[in-house]
């Protein structure tokens, strides 16, 4: 069978804000046209403050957490403390970059908090490039959402006005409404989206129903 089946099946979304970061995963995992599971989670967190959104292959998705994880506890064995989303932004991006010859056949997004209240969102390419950013997609149906986002977050063509400000449910619920409109155009994504919320008070973690036809 051709690798190609187990790329890009599936979504993530993240957005951040001021005090928030927030990612959100369908729970649609395919081969090809053929449905796998209705019910895998492809959010990993790897602390209290950092969580990593994966689509695309799903054996490449779980042997990455397994190495980031391994690369947090030798951090916290070492210093006593998690490391920063930073830190693990750069790890992720060295592992990748190991493998440019055999890339991960997965896509990334992680997010968590820079300047210790303040969310981000890193999307990697296959060779470990990123960049902190306000928001990312990943995925089948990122084509499709990454438009609606642009609008929603950047000043459209220079327009002096502000952008209305992002709040934690806010995008949650524009999360929603992209799953929504993805489940109804992407055969690959569908089934339910799950949502974590990163806050000063910790995760939280939310579900909805999607499309299951």
């Amino acid at each position: 069978d051709s690798s190609a089946d187990y790329t890009r099946g599936g979504t993530v979304v993240a957005i951040a804000g001021d005090d928030f970061a927030m990612i959100a995963a369908d729970t649609r995992l395919t081969r090809g046209n053929i449905v796998i599971s209705r019910n895998e989670n492809k959010l990993f967190r790897l602390t209290d403050n950092t969580i990593m959104g994966c689509t695309g292959g799903w054996g490449d998705a779980q042997s990455l957490h397994r190495l980031l994880k391994i690369q947090v506890e030798e951090y916290m064995l070492k210093n006593n403390r998690p490391p920063s989303t930073n830190a693990l932004a750069q790890c992720t991006s060295v592992a990748l970059y190991n493998h440019r010859f055999e890339p991960y056949e997965c896509e990334i997004v992680m997010i968590g908090f820079k300047e210790y209240t303040k969310g981000v969102v890193y999307s990697f390419d296959c060779y470990g490039h990123a960049e902190p950013e306000s928001y990312g997609t990943a995925g089948s149906a990122s084509s499709l959402l990454d438009p609606v986002l642009d609008h929603l977050m950047i000043k459209p063509n220079g327009n002096p006005e502000v952008v209305e400000l992002m709040t934690a449910e806010r995008a949650v619920t524009v999360a929603f409404d992209l799953f929504v409109s993805a489940s109804e155009r992407d055969i690959f994504t569908g089934d339910s989206v799950k949502v974590n919320i990163i806050t000063k008070n910790g995760i939280e973690e939310r579900e909805m129903p999607l499309a299951t036809d």
